[in-house]
C-alpha cells in the first residue's frame, strides 16, 4: 500500500535511500531511538515549514545504517510506523548483579512503554496528522497467512521470497493444518483487532481523525480503496492517476489465493470448523 501510495505525484511516503526501510522510525530500520529523538524527528517531518534533510539525517543515522530518502511537506507526507516501543538501555541495568539487572529492565521498559506511546500520539494530535490503521478482516485467511509462515509452518515471510525471486508460486508446499494450533493463531489476530479499537478510540479521544485501511478492499477493489483514501486526505487525484497507480508494476505480491485448497491439505476439514470467520471495520471506525 505505502510503495503505491508514493507513486502519486502529491504524496511523499518517508523511507530511507535506495528504495528501502519503509517503516523508517521501527527499531528494526532505525535503531533504538530515544523518546527524545522521535519526538524530535516527528517534529521535523510534521511540524517544520521546510525541511531540512540535513537536520533530519543528521539526527536519524545516529541510529540508522542509511540515511532518509529526500521527501517534500509541500505533499501529503505518509509515515508507515508500529506502535511499539524501542529497546531501552539504561545506565543502571548495567551492573554486575544479575537479579538487580532484570528487576530495572522490566520496570524501565515498562515506564519507557508508556512514554513512547504518548510522545507518538501527542505528535499526532499536535501536528493534525491523519492516522491510518490498516486492517485485516479475514481473520481465517490472515492467521494460515501466519500459521503458513515460510512456506513450512517455521515462522517467515514468503512475499519476500517471491518478491527477490528466491521462490515461484508454484514451489510453494501445501501444509496439513493443526486445527488447534491454527485456532490460537485466530485468537491472536482477534486480539489485534481488539487493540487496534482501543488505539482507535484512544486516537479519536485526542481530536485525531483516524480511518481503517481494510486489506479485503485493496485486494478486491484498488480503485474504491485509493479513492476513499483520495477523499479522507481531501486530495484531488484524477481516474488517471489512480489507474496509473493500480497498473503500476508492484515489488509484492499476493501469496496465497483465495481459495485455501491451493495450500492447505486438510482445506475442507478447517473451512467446516473456522468458516466464517470474520472482524468488521466500517469506513467510520
Amino acid at each position: 500500500m505505502m510503495h503505491m501510495l508514493d507513486q502519486f505525484d502529491d504524496v511523499n511516503v518517508v523511507h530511507q535511500i535506495n528504495n528501502q526501510g519503509w517503516e523508517p522510525l521501527d527499531a528494526h530500520t532505525s535503531g533504538d531511538l530515544s523518546v527524545k529523538s522521535l519526538t524530535r524527528l516527528l517534529d521535523m517531518i510534521y511540524g517544520c515549514k521546510d525541511i531540512s534533510m540535513s537536520q533530519i539525517n543528521r539526527l536519524y543515522t545516529k541510529t540508522s545504517k542509511l540515511p532518509l530518502c529526500t521527501f517534500s511537506n509541500k505533499h501529503s507526507v505518509g509515515l508507515k510506523m508500529r506502535l511499539v516501543p524501542h529497546q531501552y538501555v539504561h545506565p543502571w541495568t548495567r551492573t554486575g548483579w544479575p537479579s538487580w539487572n532484570a528487576f530495572w529492565d522490566e520496570r524501565l521498559q515498562r515506564d519507557y512503554s508508556v512514554r513512547f506511546r504518548a510522545a507518538l500520539l501527542s505528535r499526532l494530535a499536535m501536528h493534525g496528522v491523519t492516522a491510518f490503521i490498516t486492517v485485516r478482516q479475514d481473520l481465517l485467511r490472515w492467521a494460515l497467512s501466519k500459521y503458513h509462515g515460510d512456506g513450512t509452518g517455521s515462522p517467515g515471510h514468503l512475499q519476500f521470497k517471491l518478491a527477490n525471486g528466491e521462490i515461484r508460486h508454484e514451489q510453494i508446499s501445501k501444509l496439513h493444518v493443526d486445527c488447534e494450533k491454527l485456532e490460537e493463531v485466530i485468537a491472536r489476530c482477534r486480539s489485534v483487532h481488539e487493540e487496534n479499537r482501543r488505539l482507535r478510540d484512544t486516537l479519536k479521544g485526542i481530536g485525531v481523525s483516524v480511518f481503517p485501511l481494510r486489506y479485503e478492499l485493496f485486494l478486491e477493489d484498488k480503485h474504491a480503496f485509493f479513492r476513499q483514501i483520495s477523499n479522507w486526505l481531501v486530495l484531488d487525484w484524477s481516474e488517471t492517476a489512480i489507474y496509473n497507480v493500480i497498473n503500476s508494476e508492484t515489488y509484492l505480491k499476493k501469496v496465497h489465493s483465495n481459495d485455501i485448497s491451493d495450500f492447505v491439505e486438510n482445506a475442507e476439514e478447517v473451512l467446516d470448523r473456522f468458516e466464517p470467520c470474520w472482524e468488521g471495520w466500517s469506513d467510520d471506525d
